[in-house]
């Protein structure tokens, strides 16, 4: 069967939209004043950026389809948003505004940013930060 190639292109620019719009969105939207430390954001890296992309591509190759496909995109789109959330937690709690956590939208440069907040030690109430606080 062959593609039609206007859903081949419509569906790649939706995929963007969605992998720049959730994200920001997120960033947008988190003004709660919580804040998170660098043990527990490690943790929620480790699980965007390897466990849960190894879980969605097993589960593809197991079920391929659209559905499964739509299935993952949705689930995928939520996790987004709730760790683009602990990114802009961890950035406040480590001094920085949330505007750094724009910067992860960017591929590439978000592995970068993501280092530097699991890195940056607690900031203190004052502003800095001070050496082995965690």
């Amino acid at each position: 069967m062959e593609s039609d190639p206007t859903l081949v292109l419509f569906t790649g620019l939706a995929a963007i939209a969605v992998l720049i719009a959730v994200p920001a969105v997120a960033v947008y939207r988190e003004n709660s004043e919580l804040k998170m430390g660098r043990g527990p954001f490690a943790l929620w890296v480790l699980l965007y950026l390897i466990v849960l992309p190894s879980i969605w591509n097993i589960a593809a190759h197991l079920v391929p389809g659209l559905a499964t496909d739509a299935v993952l995109a949705v689930a995928g789109g939520c996790i987004a948003y709730v760790f683009y959330q602990r990114a802009v937690r961890r950035a406040r709690d480590a001094g920085r505004g949330k505007r750094i956590a724009y910067i992860g939208v960017i591929p590439i440069a978000n592995v970068v940013v993501y280092v530097i907040l699991m890195l940056v030690p607690t900031a203190r109430p004052g502003g800095t930060a001070k050496a082995g606080e965690t």
